[in-house]
């Protein structure tokens, strides 16, 4: 074992496609944090309001309404319009509002409550004097929400990056214990090795070594992501990408820091990341020995590339499951719960569960005691199966070698 994990840990980290990935995280991380430099580069007027172009008297009418706020208001004039114009003209009983393509309904919402109160405000100077003192004393009914959970869009929005982060994180590492194995049986490696080690060691070194990699990885990509991170709050406090996840309606604060969005001040939320992270590690570790276990009955990498299928398959209708759910309402249903208790599927529904304050402590007690007993069986049965798979490819190697020996042709060939 002592000889096994330092050999496997050189092999799975000093090769140039670890070293490429790690580039290509360092490289994808920095265009993130200056997503709003790189757009800004590309689309100069992104943050330009769209332009009225208006007659004189609605021009007039649109400036008491503070309408420049949302719109450049500018007289009409009879050009083609641009990307960001839009014409507006006055009918009898309807408004026509020429523009190039078609609003998107939040701009469309906009208008249409602003034209509205155009014509509120024209009715009330020409009202009676009665109706003129009503219309001008009337008031709407402010609404209040009481929320009695915490959770809200934010806490949607974590746990869709989680859902994400893991969806990925298990494409990347599930399979990669299985390409070992089946490289190591087509090279003879693993002939080498276990005339010197038992197979159940090899296994276990397999599993330890994975492991260990994976918190390697998420480790330095951490680093990664903290090195970023202090690059831009020490350029801006991040306030250029506020603005630009502001304007893309991916965030409800108009002004705030970086930190603040990223690390948000709730009690408890550490213990919540770290119990994530758990249920992240127990899922990844429990499908790495089940796809592990399938390669030992492989015999060489053409039929290995067909274990990957099966797997990005699943990962696939568990990603997109837990993205139908994805809000306090629906991770509260039955079905939910049901399947944060299930291995393979806790690895995604119950870390959303958990940021969405959707599961108690005791469901996520019950669910991790789950998975930690089911873990320990796939180890003990599935070390016996890996053995077994072993043995078998090298009896059949065996077989072949002694046929060629004794020189025993094809029955086929003439």
């Amino acid at each position: 074992m002592r000889a096994l994990l330092p050999f496997y840990m050189k092999r799975r980290l000093l090769n140039r496609s670890t070293l490429i990935l790690n580039l290509l995280l360092f490289g994808l991380l920095g265009c993130l944090f200056h997503a709003d430099r790189i757009v800004l580069t590309l689309n100069p007027a992104l943050y330009e309001k769209p332009r009225l172009l208006v007659d004189s008297d609605l021009y007039l009418e649109l400036s008491d309404l503070k309408a420049q706020e949302q719109f450049r208001l500018t007289l009409s004039e009879k050009k083609d319009l641009e990307v960001k114009d839009i014409r507006v003209t006055e009918e009898e009983e309807r408004w026509i509002l020429e523009c190039l393509y078609e609003p998107d309904a939040f701009m469309k919402l906009n208008l249409e409550s602003l034209l509205a109160q155009v014509v509120e405000q024209r009715s009330i100077r020409t009202a009676g004097e009665e109706v003129r003192q009503y219309l001008q004393t009337a008031a709407y009914k402010k609404t209040e929400y009481s929320v009695q959970t915490r959770s809200g869009g934010s806490d949607a929005t974590a746990a869709f990056s989680v859902m994400t982060v893991i969806y990925f994180t298990a494409l990347s590492f599930c399979t990669a214990l299985a390409q070992e194995i089946v490289s190591e049986k087509a090279g003879h490696l693993s002939d080498q090795i276990l005339l010197s080690v038992k197979a159940r060691t090899h296994f276990l070194a397999h599993i330890l070594v994975s492991w260990l990699i994976v918190m390697i990885q998420i480790s330095a990509a951490m680093l990664q992501f903290l090195f970023w991170y202090s690059i831009r709050m020490a350029e801006d406090m991040g306030k250029g990408l506020i603005r630009l996840l502001y304007h893309l309606n991916l965030t409800s604060y108009a002004s705030t820091d970086l930190k603040s969005l990223l690390f948000p001040s709730v009690a408890g939320s550490g213990a919540r990341m770290m119990m994530v992270l758990l249920f992240l590690l127990t899922g990844l570790l429990l499908v790495q020995i089940c796809v592990g276990v399938a390669g030992s009955y492989v015999h060489n990498a053409e039929e290995g590339a067909g274990i990957q299928a099966p797997v990005y398959l699943l990962l696939m209708v568990l990603y997109y499951l837990a993205l139908s759910m994805n809000d306090p309402a629906g991770m509260r249903t039955k079905t939910a719960a049901v399947l944060s208790y299930l291995p393979f599927f806790s690895m995604i529904f119950m870390p959303c569960r958990i940021l969405l304050n959707a599961a108690s402590v005791y469901e996520i007690l019950i669910s991790l005691v789950i998975n930690l007993a089911l873990l320990w069986l796939v180890m003990d049965f599935g070390a016996v199966l890996y053995e077994k798979g072993l043995k078998s490819c090298v009896r059949k190697k065996s077989f072949e070698v002694l046929l060629k020996k004794i020189g025993k042709k094809d029955p086929g060939r003439n």
